[in-house]
Protein backbone atom coordinates (compact mmCIF):
# COMPACT_ATOMS: atom_id res chain seq x y z
CA UNK A 1 0.00 0.00 0.00
CA UNK A 2 0.94 3.42 -0.95
CA UNK A 3 1.18 5.92 2.03
CA UNK A 4 0.19 8.96 0.28
CA UNK A 5 -3.53 10.14 -1.39
CA UNK A 6 -3.89 9.82 -4.99
CA UNK A 7 -2.27 12.44 -7.13
CA UNK A 8 -5.87 14.04 -7.98
CA UNK A 9 -9.25 13.55 -6.62
CA UNK A 10 -12.08 15.26 -8.44
CA UNK A 11 -16.19 15.26 -7.84
CA UNK A 12 -18.83 15.50 -10.08
CA UNK A 13 -21.31 18.38 -9.86
CA UNK A 14 -22.92 19.70 -13.41
CA UNK A 15 -19.14 18.70 -14.43
CA UNK A 16 -15.83 17.66 -12.72
CA UNK A 17 -14.32 19.72 -9.78
CA UNK A 18 -11.78 19.07 -7.57
CA UNK A 19 -11.53 18.36 -4.39
CA UNK A 20 -11.85 21.63 -1.95
CA UNK A 21 -9.34 22.12 0.42
CA UNK A 22 -11.73 21.88 3.62
CA UNK A 23 -12.68 17.91 2.44
CA UNK A 24 -8.53 17.34 1.98
CA UNK A 25 -8.10 18.48 5.54
CA UNK A 26 -11.04 16.23 7.09
CA UNK A 27 -9.27 13.70 5.01
CA UNK A 28 -6.28 13.97 6.71
CA UNK A 29 -7.17 14.88 10.32
CA UNK A 30 -8.58 10.76 9.61
CA UNK A 31 -5.70 9.99 9.00
CA UNK A 32 -3.89 11.56 11.62
CA UNK A 33 -6.57 10.20 14.24
CA UNK A 34 -6.00 6.74 12.93
CA UNK A 35 -1.87 6.40 12.75
CA UNK A 36 -1.99 7.58 16.43
CA UNK A 37 -4.59 6.13 17.57
CA UNK A 38 -3.39 2.56 18.58
CA UNK A 39 -1.59 4.26 21.83
CA UNK A 40 -3.05 7.47 22.72
CA UNK A 41 -6.84 7.95 22.85
CA UNK A 42 -8.45 11.28 21.68
CA UNK A 43 -10.87 13.13 21.05
CA UNK A 44 -10.90 15.99 18.02
CA UNK A 45 -13.58 18.64 18.50
CA UNK A 46 -14.57 19.95 15.49
CA UNK A 47 -16.48 23.38 15.30
CA UNK A 48 -17.35 24.45 11.55
CA UNK A 49 -20.18 26.97 9.36
CA UNK A 50 -21.39 23.82 8.49
CA UNK A 51 -20.75 20.09 8.42
CA UNK A 52 -22.09 18.29 5.29
CA UNK A 53 -20.05 15.89 4.39
CA UNK A 54 -17.31 16.48 7.24
CA UNK A 55 -17.94 13.16 8.40
CA UNK A 56 -17.74 11.24 5.46
CA UNK A 57 -14.34 12.40 4.38
CA UNK A 58 -12.99 12.06 7.94
CA UNK A 59 -14.02 8.44 7.91
CA UNK A 60 -12.22 7.86 4.15
CA UNK A 61 -8.97 9.64 6.16
CA UNK A 62 -9.50 6.90 9.14
CA UNK A 63 -9.53 4.41 6.72
CA UNK A 64 -6.63 5.15 5.03
CA UNK A 65 -4.72 5.24 8.55
CA UNK A 66 -6.35 1.80 9.36
CA UNK A 67 -5.40 -0.22 7.08
CA UNK A 68 -3.89 -3.22 8.47
CA UNK A 69 -3.56 -6.51 7.09
CA UNK A 70 -2.77 -9.31 8.49
CA UNK A 71 0.94 -10.39 7.89
CA UNK A 72 0.23 -12.50 5.30
CA UNK A 73 3.09 -15.29 6.81
CA UNK A 74 1.42 -15.06 9.97
CA UNK A 75 -1.85 -16.10 8.53
CA UNK A 76 -0.39 -18.67 6.31
CA UNK A 77 0.84 -20.56 9.22
CA UNK A 78 -2.37 -19.72 11.30
CA UNK A 79 -4.32 -21.83 8.48
CA UNK A 80 -2.07 -24.46 8.27
CA UNK A 81 -2.39 -25.29 12.11
CA UNK A 82 -5.92 -25.75 11.42
CA UNK A 83 -8.00 -28.88 11.93
CA UNK A 84 -9.02 -30.90 9.02
CA UNK A 85 -12.49 -30.15 8.36
CA UNK A 86 -12.54 -26.00 9.71
CA UNK A 87 -15.17 -24.54 8.14
CA UNK A 88 -13.70 -21.15 5.81
CA UNK A 89 -14.76 -18.74 3.68
CA UNK A 90 -12.48 -18.45 0.16
CA UNK A 91 -12.96 -15.29 -2.18
CA UNK A 92 -12.78 -16.52 -5.60
CA UNK A 93 -12.41 -12.83 -7.22
CA UNK A 94 -15.57 -11.33 -6.60
CA UNK A 95 -17.44 -14.44 -5.26
CA UNK A 96 -17.40 -15.68 -1.24
CA UNK A 97 -17.53 -19.57 -1.43
CA UNK A 98 -17.76 -22.09 1.50
CA UNK A 99 -15.33 -23.75 2.05
CA UNK A 100 -13.21 -26.53 4.35
CA UNK A 101 -9.59 -27.36 5.38
CA UNK A 102 -8.15 -30.17 4.08
CA UNK A 103 -5.10 -30.08 4.99
CA UNK A 104 -1.26 -28.97 3.89
CA UNK A 105 0.87 -30.40 0.85
CA UNK A 106 3.72 -29.46 -1.11
CA UNK A 107 1.93 -27.03 -4.30
CA UNK A 108 1.53 -28.93 -7.64
CA UNK A 109 3.09 -25.67 -9.23
CA UNK A 110 4.96 -23.53 -7.28
CA UNK A 111 7.02 -26.54 -5.61
CA UNK A 112 6.39 -24.63 -1.86
CA UNK A 113 4.00 -25.58 0.83
CA UNK A 114 0.17 -24.67 0.04
CA UNK A 115 -3.00 -25.26 2.36
CA UNK A 116 -6.12 -27.64 0.36
CA UNK A 117 -9.45 -26.28 1.18
CA UNK A 118 -12.10 -28.30 -0.25
CA UNK A 119 -14.74 -26.66 -2.09
CA UNK A 120 -18.01 -29.27 -2.75
CA UNK A 121 -18.94 -31.97 -1.39
CA UNK A 122 -17.74 -35.90 -1.51
CA UNK A 123 -20.24 -37.22 -3.18
CA UNK A 124 -19.85 -34.39 -5.94
CA UNK A 125 -15.98 -35.25 -6.48
CA UNK A 126 -14.79 -33.17 -3.74
CA UNK A 127 -12.94 -30.51 -5.43
CA UNK A 128 -9.70 -28.87 -4.32
CA UNK A 129 -7.66 -25.75 -4.60
CA UNK A 130 -4.28 -25.10 -3.81
CA UNK A 131 -3.82 -21.75 -2.20
CA UNK A 132 0.14 -20.99 -1.56
CA UNK A 133 1.21 -18.02 1.28
CA UNK A 134 0.99 -15.95 -1.58
CA UNK A 135 -2.88 -16.11 -1.83
CA UNK A 136 -3.86 -16.62 1.96
CA UNK A 137 -5.73 -13.28 2.62
CA UNK A 138 -8.37 -14.85 0.11
CA UNK A 139 -9.03 -17.46 2.84
CA UNK A 140 -10.57 -16.75 6.18
CA UNK A 141 -11.89 -18.87 9.10
CA UNK A 142 -15.52 -18.72 9.99
CA UNK A 143 -17.44 -19.76 12.68
CA UNK A 144 -21.13 -20.65 10.25
CA UNK A 145 -21.31 -24.53 10.28
CA UNK A 146 -22.13 -25.54 6.74
CA UNK A 147 -22.47 -28.50 4.45
CA UNK A 148 -20.66 -28.16 1.21
CA UNK A 149 -22.43 -28.02 -1.71
CA UNK A 150 -22.32 -30.09 -5.28
CA UNK A 151 -22.10 -27.44 -7.27
CA UNK A 152 -20.93 -23.89 -5.82
CA UNK A 153 -21.44 -20.97 -7.20
CA UNK A 154 -20.34 -18.69 -4.78
CA UNK A 155 -22.10 -15.41 -2.78
CA UNK A 156 -21.59 -11.96 -4.84
CA UNK A 157 -19.60 -9.19 -3.76
CA UNK A 158 -20.28 -5.84 -5.03
CA UNK A 159 -17.15 -4.12 -5.38
CA UNK A 160 -15.23 -1.69 -7.47
CA UNK A 161 -11.56 -2.93 -7.90
CA UNK A 162 -10.41 -0.56 -9.39
CA UNK A 163 -11.15 2.11 -7.53
CA UNK A 164 -9.99 0.74 -4.56
CA UNK A 165 -6.30 -0.17 -6.30
CA UNK A 166 -6.04 3.10 -7.44
CA UNK A 167 -7.29 4.87 -4.10
CA UNK A 168 -4.77 2.50 -1.88
CA UNK A 169 -2.53 2.17 -4.27
CA UNK A 170 -2.47 -1.61 -3.66
CA UNK A 171 -1.73 -4.21 -6.11
CA UNK A 172 -3.88 -6.90 -4.82
CA UNK A 173 -7.48 -5.14 -3.91
CA UNK A 174 -9.29 -8.45 -3.08
CA UNK A 175 -6.57 -8.01 0.25
CA UNK A 176 -8.80 -5.19 1.13
CA UNK A 177 -12.19 -6.79 0.30
CA UNK A 178 -10.89 -10.41 2.35
CA UNK A 179 -10.41 -8.40 5.61
CA UNK A 180 -13.19 -6.93 6.92
CA UNK A 181 -12.82 -4.45 10.66
CA UNK A 182 -14.40 -1.68 12.03
CA UNK A 183 -11.45 0.77 11.59
CA UNK A 184 -14.35 3.59 12.65
CA UNK A 185 -18.00 3.98 13.19
CA UNK A 186 -19.80 6.97 11.94
CA UNK A 187 -22.91 7.96 15.01
CA UNK A 188 -25.47 10.31 13.36
CA UNK A 189 -28.06 11.01 10.99
CA UNK A 190 -27.94 7.23 8.89
CA UNK A 191 -29.86 8.61 5.79
CA UNK A 192 -28.04 12.01 5.48
CA UNK A 193 -24.68 9.87 6.09
CA UNK A 194 -25.93 7.49 3.38
CA UNK A 195 -26.80 9.62 0.71
CA UNK A 196 -23.20 11.55 1.24
CA UNK A 197 -21.29 7.88 0.36
CA UNK A 198 -23.69 7.13 -2.11
CA UNK A 199 -24.89 9.77 -4.38
CA UNK A 200 -21.65 11.63 -5.25
CA UNK A 201 -19.13 10.51 -7.54
CA UNK A 202 -15.31 10.70 -7.39
CA UNK A 203 -13.15 10.64 -9.99
CA UNK A 204 -9.46 9.13 -8.51
CA UNK A 205 -5.98 9.16 -10.40
CA UNK A 206 -2.84 7.98 -9.36
CA UNK A 207 -0.08 8.74 -12.10
CA UNK A 208 -1.41 7.85 -15.13
CA UNK A 209 -4.47 5.97 -14.22
CA UNK A 210 -7.69 6.98 -13.56
CA UNK A 211 -11.37 5.75 -12.42
CA UNK A 212 -14.38 6.48 -10.84
CA UNK A 213 -16.58 5.75 -8.21
CA UNK A 214 -18.08 6.66 -4.78
CA UNK A 215 -17.35 6.74 -1.01
CA UNK A 216 -19.05 3.45 -0.50
CA UNK A 217 -16.98 1.76 -2.83
CA UNK A 218 -13.74 3.36 -0.24
CA UNK A 219 -15.09 2.69 3.03
CA UNK A 220 -17.77 0.35 2.62
CA UNK A 221 -20.32 0.71 5.49
CA UNK A 222 -21.58 -2.64 6.72
CA UNK A 223 -25.07 -1.28 6.99
CA UNK A 224 -24.76 -0.69 2.85
CA UNK A 225 -22.37 -3.49 1.42
CA UNK A 226 -23.47 -6.14 3.75
CA UNK A 227 -21.13 -8.69 5.52
CA UNK A 228 -18.05 -8.93 3.45
CA UNK A 229 -14.90 -6.65 3.56
CA UNK A 230 -16.73 -3.86 5.82
CA UNK A 231 -14.52 -1.21 7.50
CA UNK A 232 -16.72 1.26 8.90
CA UNK A 233 -20.37 1.25 9.81
CA UNK A 234 -22.79 4.39 10.48
CA UNK A 235 -25.65 3.88 13.33
CA UNK A 236 -28.04 6.29 14.19
CA UNK A 237 -27.46 8.06 17.87
CA UNK A 238 -31.11 6.88 19.00
CA UNK A 239 -29.55 3.32 19.06
CA UNK A 240 -27.77 1.90 21.80
CA UNK A 241 -23.98 0.95 21.12
CA UNK A 242 -25.00 -2.44 22.29
CA UNK A 243 -26.47 -2.93 19.09
CA UNK A 244 -22.93 -2.76 17.28
CA UNK A 245 -21.52 -6.22 16.52
CA UNK A 246 -18.53 -8.42 17.31
CA UNK A 247 -15.20 -7.13 16.05
CA UNK A 248 -15.56 -3.31 16.98
CA UNK A 249 -12.91 -2.83 19.38
CA UNK A 250 -11.57 0.16 21.96
CA UNK A 251 -8.58 0.78 19.13
CA UNK A 252 -11.51 1.66 16.49
CA UNK A 253 -12.81 5.90 16.06
CA UNK A 254 -15.85 7.02 16.25
CA UNK A 255 -17.54 9.65 14.62
CA UNK A 256 -19.93 11.41 15.82
CA UNK A 257 -21.53 13.47 13.43
CA UNK A 258 -23.53 16.69 15.28
CA UNK A 259 -24.77 18.04 18.80
CA UNK A 260 -27.70 15.98 19.23
CA UNK A 261 -25.67 12.97 18.51
CA UNK A 262 -22.66 14.01 20.82
CA UNK A 263 -24.78 14.54 23.78
CA UNK A 264 -27.03 11.61 22.81
CA UNK A 265 -24.31 8.71 22.85
CA UNK A 266 -20.32 10.07 24.10
CA UNK A 267 -20.42 8.47 26.99
CA UNK A 268 -21.42 5.19 25.40
CA UNK A 269 -17.82 5.73 23.47
CA UNK A 270 -15.78 7.02 25.92
CA UNK A 271 -13.37 3.96 25.58
CA UNK A 272 -12.87 5.23 21.97
CA UNK A 273 -11.10 8.06 20.26
CA UNK A 274 -13.63 10.37 19.07
CA UNK A 275 -13.63 12.82 16.18
CA UNK A 276 -16.96 15.06 16.86
CA UNK A 277 -18.70 17.37 14.51
CA UNK A 278 -20.84 20.43 15.03
CA UNK A 279 -22.31 22.60 12.86
CA UNK A 280 -22.54 26.03 14.43
CA UNK A 281 -25.96 26.88 13.43
CA UNK A 282 -27.24 23.32 15.81
CA UNK A 283 -29.57 24.01 18.73
CA UNK A 284 -27.92 22.03 21.13
CA UNK A 285 -24.61 23.60 19.46
CA UNK A 286 -23.47 25.68 23.01
CA UNK A 287 -24.88 22.88 25.21
CA UNK A 288 -22.38 20.59 23.25
CA UNK A 289 -19.55 22.85 23.69
CA UNK A 290 -20.54 23.25 27.15
CA UNK A 291 -20.03 19.79 28.01
CA UNK A 292 -16.69 19.17 26.54
CA UNK A 293 -15.32 22.47 28.43
CA UNK A 294 -16.31 21.10 31.63
CA UNK A 295 -14.87 17.98 30.78
CA UNK A 296 -11.54 19.13 29.53
CA UNK A 297 -11.93 21.33 33.17
CA UNK A 298 -12.34 17.92 34.92
CA UNK A 299 -9.39 16.06 33.39
CA UNK A 300 -6.02 16.23 32.87
CA UNK A 301 -4.61 15.32 29.28
CA UNK A 302 -1.89 15.17 27.60
CA UNK A 303 0.20 17.38 25.49
CA UNK A 304 -0.81 15.90 21.90
CA UNK A 305 1.80 15.14 19.87
CA UNK A 306 0.73 17.50 16.53
CA UNK A 307 3.88 17.72 13.79
CA UNK A 308 1.76 15.08 11.33
CA UNK A 309 -1.22 17.81 11.26
CA UNK A 310 0.31 21.17 12.14
CA UNK A 311 1.99 21.65 8.76
CA UNK A 312 -1.64 21.68 7.43
CA UNK A 313 -3.78 24.35 7.17
CA UNK A 314 -7.29 25.07 8.98
CA UNK A 315 -9.55 26.16 6.61
CA UNK A 316 -11.55 29.13 6.98
CA UNK A 317 -14.09 29.15 9.68
CA UNK A 318 -13.39 25.73 11.13
CA UNK A 319 -12.17 25.43 15.08
CA UNK A 320 -11.17 22.59 16.44
CA UNK A 321 -9.49 21.42 19.77
CA UNK A 322 -7.76 18.44 20.30
CA UNK A 323 -7.52 16.31 23.89
CA UNK A 324 -5.45 12.92 24.49
CA UNK A 325 -4.69 9.98 27.13
CA UNK A 326 -2.59 7.69 27.07
CA UNK A 327 -4.33 4.22 26.91
CA UNK A 328 -4.70 3.30 30.21
CA UNK A 329 -3.41 6.36 31.59
CA UNK A 330 -5.27 9.31 32.63
CA UNK A 331 -3.64 12.48 32.53
CA UNK A 332 -2.00 15.87 30.69
CA UNK A 333 -3.42 18.83 28.83
CA UNK A 334 -5.00 19.82 25.21
CA UNK A 335 -4.58 22.05 22.24
CA UNK A 336 -7.18 24.15 20.64
CA UNK A 337 -7.22 25.71 17.24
Amino acid sequence: MKESFPDNISFFAQGWHPLPYWAKFFCALGYWTAIHNRTHKYRVSISAPVRDYAATFIVLGLTVGSIRFDSMSVHFETLCSLEYGTPLFYMDKLKRKKARFAGTEEHPVFNELAIKIRLESKESGGLTEYIARNRAHLVSVTEQDFTLPGNQKGYSIDANLDLISIFFGLDDPMSFISNSSYDSLIVGTLTTISEELKNTRFLVERGNVRTEGTLVDLVRPRCLIGEIGFHTDIISSTSSSGSIKSGFDPASVVVIDGANAFLRTNMDYSDHSQIVIFDRSERKYQDAITLINQEYLLGNFEKPNLDVIKPTKIPSGVLFSITTEQRGVYSGAAETY
